[in-house]
């Protein structure tokens, strides 16, 4: 760091100004992690400002002192490898990192209100698990490939089987009211639920509707007709179409207004909008249990519809429409 510092800087004037933005921020990130207990802080996750050298630290998924129930747990207050007093030139440690992280820690103390109600906050939040952070962790990084595989396989298109699809569609006659129609393909035997659909989508798709469907249930589809060999239904096959051609709809993307930053559920959507939570049985998570070891496809079925008719009620909220009532809903 030392050398990158001289070679980079047109004089020592810049040096110096560089060196000092360098020391102060690593002990300000230090105080303020030590703080908040922040871990899994390798060199991937600090990042150097090659302007002002200045350091930015990203991904904050270990906090409150997780990373202390890891396999191999983080001991250490802060991270100050070699690589980082070397940057901070002769005096090392002991002269501008020390007196900065006196004066970061007496900023602290003086604002702990604040902070103590910030923290509170987030420790409470109900969109992050804290409690498991460190071991989602763990298993990411540390499961043997045997040990990893039944628990992410399925959601690999190459690795995965598809067993029930639920499709639900509108329809109104004049003079008659709106129904919901769902239809559920499902079976044991892939190829045969695929050639089903298939036939499905060839004859009646105008448009497809999901959520996260683009980024998973559309290509996931695609893939698996891909690999036994079978034609590609019209709705699924993108090449050389252009972006106002694929008729896919996501009430995922549709829910984000253009943000790109984040993640939310269905389910978290559906509460959000008043809607009744389709995950009362099982979640996503859970229907490879319930296909390989209870056996129970039915199961599986009732799940899919109970999904497909939130997707339809979301869609219907979103557009300022009344929402479905229960008679309005046949299965096919």
């Amino acid at each position: 760091m030392y050398e990158e510092m001289i070679v980079r800087c047109p004089d020592s004037r810049r040096w110096y100004k560089n060196r000092l933005a360098f020391t102060r921020s690593v002990a300000v990130n230090s105080m303020v992690g030590y703080i908040i207990g922040l871990g899994d802080r390798h060199v991937s996750n600090i990042l150097i400002d090659k302007n002002t050298y200045e350091v930015i630290h990203i991904d904050f998924g270990i906090l409150f002192e997780k990373g202390k129930q890891l396999a191999t747990p983080e001991t250490v207050p802060f991270r100050l490898t070699r690589d980082f007093v070397d940057g901070m030139g002769v005096m090392g440690y002991e002269g501008v990192f020390q007196r900065s992280c006196e004066e970061t820690l007496r900023v602290l103390r003086n604002h702990d209100d604040a902070l103590l109600f910030i923290f509170d906050a987030f420790s409470h939040n109900p969109l992050s698990n804290w409690k498991n952070a460190a071991e989602e962790w763990q298993r990411k990084n540390q499961y043997s490939a045997d040990a990893f595989y039944p628990i992410k396989a399925g959601i690999f298109a190459e690795f995965a089987k598809v067993v029930c699809v639920s499709i639900g569609f509108f329809e109104r006659a004049d003079g008659h009211p709106r129904q919901f129609r769902i239809r559920s393909i499902y079976s044991k035997d892939e190829r045969e639920l695929l050639l089903e659909l298939q036939s499905l989508l060839m004859q009646h798709t105008q448009a497809l509707c999901a959520h996260n469907g683009k980024e998973f249930d559309f290509p996931f589809l695609a893939r698996r007709f891909m690999m036994h060999g079978l034609e590609l239904p019209p709705a699924l096959r993108l090449q050389g179409k252009k972006p106002w051609e694929v008729v896919h709809l996501d009430t995922l993307e549709l829910w984000k207004f253009g943000d790109y930053k984040n993640f939310t559920s269905l389910n978290l959507i559906a509460k959000c909008l008043g809607i009744p939570s389709p995950k009362e049985d099982i979640k996503g998570s859970e229907v490879g249990r319930v296909y390989w070891q209870e056996d129970d496809l039915e199961r599986i079925v009732r799940y899919c519809e109970r999904d497909t008719v939130t997707v339809a009620q979301i869609m219907l909220r979103m557009t300022g429409r009344e929402l479905l009532d229960p008679d309005e809903v046949r299965s096919l």
